[in-house]
């Protein structure tokens, strides 16, 4: 129960980071562009050939979804849909993917896994990394300045519950 709940979170984040209203109540992996230095994510596509493509592609990369779903009313203003897959749930907006969380057993590129403490994250990603924090949420985060992509772990007793990646776009009003 404890899993789903996170990973409708996730989806949560995911969609609200699409709304116009999301740096009245949590700062932006943008609002800390000039804070890190940054580090290469392009490999992190989730099993995809890259971000930004249609659910058509995505459909014929990874074959049909467990499950399809639209997210329409306050918490979305472009119709942002969700593909579940067994190991990657895709958000899409506009008729791309623009990020995605990680399920299971699944790594990002450089393997790390949900569950994963923060020696394991920042061995893999570095120490130059930013914290944000929501309530009781705290996310740690790595931006690819070049390739305009984020990578954010949210972390509970300094172990990783949910990975999220997502382009730039995502968070851009």
């Amino acid at each position: 129960m404890r899993k789903t709940m996170l990973l409708l979170l996730a989806a949560m984040m995911l969609a609200l980071a699409a709304c116009g209203a999301k740096k009245e109540a949590l700062p932006s992996p943008l609002d800390y562009i000039d804070s890190v230095t940054g580090i290469d994510l392009a490999a992190e596509t989730g099993g995809l050939s890259d971000l930004g493509i249609s659910e058509q592609e995505v459909v014929a990369q990874r074959g049909e979804p467990t499950f399809r779903g639209t997210l329409k009313g306050a918490t979305s203003w472009r119709g942002e849909v969700i593909l579940d897959y067994e190991d990657f749930t895709y958000n899409l907006n506009g008729g791309q993917v623009d990020g995605y969380s990680l399920k299971g057993d699944a790594a990002t590129a450089r393997q790390v896994k949900i569950g994963d403490d923060k020696s394991r994250i920042e061995a893999q990603y570095g120490k130059d990394y930013y914290v944000r924090e929501m309530d009781q949420i705290r996310l740690m985060g790595y931006l690819d300045k070049q390739n305009g992509r984020v990578i954010e772990f949210i972390m509970e007793n300094d172990r990783a519950t949910v990975i999220l990646v997502a382009d730039f776009a995502m968070y851009e009003s």
